[in-house]
């Protein structure tokens, strides 16, 4: 089983919009944010940072955004790439936004998404308290995004509605850079190796991130050995044959 991105068409949108996430915490060792409670929130996060907030195309005003292009660098001279979706939680057109942006840069069509997903990096169920909160998104292979949702997400309380911004988590994470989501410890291990590849600094605060990424999921590989299926999905169990015809 391949941890990584198999699809090459895909390899360039998923690569980069983790780099988003890893060069700002490699760099400013910032955790990304991926939830304000108001838009005038997220505003001001990318105001500070010189990123540009504009209108998604011609979605609906108010319920989307594109936030772009360079992130300024403080550990080192430069700037790097920062090109993220943002819906309100209630909005509908996250998928929508999510084609657009690979349609633009990438040439991806919607038909090329076809099992990658549209993902509030936080949950919108967790979210039912901030309707009007902004929530960031991300392209999610559906082998990881489906079981984190079974497994994982049902599990995390709702988020208080007092809370005004949320960081990338460790647990989420995992998430986003697993590539298909690990069934057992030893699965896990296998795509923790491809995790750590994803990094591209030694950093103290990195290694202990990705060290948090892995006991933190751990809890969560332990279901499959509960529910281990001793016959196959397909058995159908033989009639049982009558009485007098077993005697001889």
């Amino acid at each position: 089983m391949s941890w990584a991105i198999s699809d090459v068409k895909l390899a360039g949108l998923m690569t980069t919009a983790r780099l988003d996430l890893t060069s700002i915490y490699e760099e400013d060792n910032e955790l990304p944010p991926v939830f304000f409670r108001t838009y005038s929130m997220l505003y001001a996060w990318a105001f500070e940072r010189d990123l540009q907030i504009k209108r998604a195309w011609d979605l609906a005003d108010g319920e989307i955004c594109r936030i772009t292009p360079l992130y300024p660098r403080s550990r080192t001279p430069g700037t790097a790439g920062y090109d993220k979706i943002w819906v309100r939680v209630s909005s509908d057109l996250y998928r929508t936004g999510l084609q657009h942006q690979a349609l633009s840069a990438f040439k991806l069509t919607p038909k090329e998404l076809t099992g990658v997903h549209a993902d509030h990096i936080i949950n919108r169920a967790r979210l039912k308290n901030h309707p009007d909160g902004w929530v960031c998104l991300f392209p999610v292979p559906a082998r990881a995004n489906t079981h984190f949702g079974s497994v994982v997400e049902r599990k995390l309380a709702p988020v208080d509605g007092s809370v005004d911004r949320i960081d990338l988590s460790p647990l989420v994470a995992f998430k986003l850079f697993c590539g298909i989501f690990p069934r057992s410890p030893v699965q896990l291990d296998t795509a923790m190796k491809s995790i750590r590849g994803q990094w591209h600094t030694q950093f103290p605060h990195i290694q202990d991130f990705i060290d948090e990424m892995h006991v933190e999921a751990t809890p969560y590989m332990k279901w499959r050995i509960a529910t281990v299926r001793k016959k196959p999905r397909s058995y159908v169990a033989p009639p049982v044959r009558d009485a007098a015809a077993l005697s001889f």
